[in-house]
């Protein structure tokens, strides 16, 4: 079985790569991809979507490493799966192992590609090599996320962008709206590998961010924040021993105002985080792994120094002109994924002062997002504490939906 896997994965990386058009007698169908039973699990179904809508597995394979990892395939194609899996649910074979034939159908029937060419803009919707054979690194796509701080990992992995309704619970009165995002533009620098599977990717993502919410019974804000930033990202794969092991590790540097512009921050946060296996654990860390029987956890933890001046103070900052803070904090966050696509989770930031006016503050946040589709969710979350620049305090029910791309 192992064997038959890996032909398949090389029949999908060959119809990804190759330039020469496939004739028709060529194309694999899904029972091509099915197991000894003659039905697809979910793997399966993965590397027959990957197939499908040319997918590069070669994303699946840690430095060094020359088998394509099949949960790393799943997880590439999650978005896809969901997508089926809710056909397959109206047709009463919401569980797997799936029939040939259903699969088929449901995929035959998806006109996505043919409506979606918005999707293949290279640079816009869709990332763009630099240089032969992307030596030169890459740009794009669009990203756009709940927060900056999601800008740098897979999409199926992040928070969108949202728009709602909120309850502010320092105040009485009825509920007024809300939106938060985060619009970036990846640009990969380089790539040098070290041999051993040792390689190091640099990449900056400049953002525009925005955090809004009215104050009920008025046309005011209680948080009015517009940041503009342009992290650097270093990518640190340490090698053998650790083949499938990152070190994320970044500087950013920020500007920080409100939509009137009446009050400036400028600062510069240097964070650390670790993706992979936790040494001599089945614990992971990072991205969404799997946990049992198509539920899925991500556990998150990043540390993190801030130093950041206040030129200017307004009304939708607590800091004072000329506060000068130097910060250390961190923060965890712990989500589960459902396998009828619904996200719940929790996070906690905190910073403490080490020098300046700051003192502690803290936030804590917890949702729930139903994903129907791709790129559209159904989500409401609370959060209470202070915002971690301006130090706005809150203490917000929202209901929403949310955008990710």
């Amino acid at each position: 079985m192992k064997n038959r896997n890996a032909l398949l994965c090389f029949a999908v990386f060959l119809a990804v790569v190759s330039p020469l058009p496939a004739n028709a007698g060529d194309v694999l169908s899904s029972s091509d991809f099915a197991g000894e039973d003659g039905l697809l699990d979910r793997r399966e179904l993965a590397l027959f979507l990957a197939y499908k809508y040319e997918k590069p597995i070669s994303e699946c394979m840690g430095p060094g490493q020359v088998a394509v990892d099949l949960d790393k395939v799943e997880k590439l194609m999650y978005a896809e799966i969901a997508t089926i899996r809710i056909g397959l649910k109206a047709r009463g074979a919401g569980s797997p192992p799936w029939k040939p034939e259903t699969i088929d159908s449901l995929v035959d029937g998806d006109s996505r590609r043919e409506q979606g060419k918005w999707r293949e803009i290279p640079g816009l919707t869709k990332k763009k090599p630099l240089g032969e054979n992307g030596e030169g690194g890459s740009i794009g796509p669009v990203r756009l996320r709940k927060s900056e701080r999601f800008l740098d990992v897979d999409r199926t992995s992040a928070k969108g962008a949202s728009i709602g309704f909120s309850d502010n619970r320092l105040k009485e009165g009825r509920g007024a709206w809300n939106t938060e995002g985060a619009l970036g533009y990846p640009v990969q620098l380089s790539r040098q590998d070290g041999g051993g599977g040792k390689s190091v990717e640099f990449e900056a993502i400049p953002f525009v961010s925005w955090n809004l919410a009215q104050i009920e019974g008025t046309s005011g804000f209680q948080i009015n924040e517009l940041a503009f930033g342009l992290p650097f990202i270093a990518k640190v794969s340490p090698g053998v021993g650790f083949s499938s092991a990152k070190w994320f590790l970044s500087g950013r540097p920020y500007y920080m105002t409100d939509f009137d512009f009446d009050q400036s921050i400028y600062g510069v946060e240097a964070r650390a985080e670790y993706v992979g296996g936790v040494f001599g654990t089945a614990l992971n860390m990072g991205g969404f792994y799997p946990l049992f029987d198509g539920f899925r956890y991500s556990f998150r933890v990043t540390p993190a120094m801030d130093y950041s001046i206040t030129e200017k103070a307004g009304s939708h900052t607590s800091r004072r002109d000329g506060d000068d803070w130097l910060r250390i904090g961190a923060r965890s966050s712990l989500d589960l994924r459902f396998p009828f696509m619904l996200d719940v989770g929790l996070s906690y930031l905190f910073f403490d002062t080490v020098s300046g006016r700051g003192g502690y503050s803290d936030l804590l946040h917890v949702y729930a997002t139903w994903w129907p589709g791709e790129h559209l969710g159904m989500t409401v979350d609370y959060s209470k504490g202070e915002t971690p620049v301006a130090a706005t305090e809150i203490d917000l029910v929202k209901v929403g939906v949310e955008l990710r791309y």
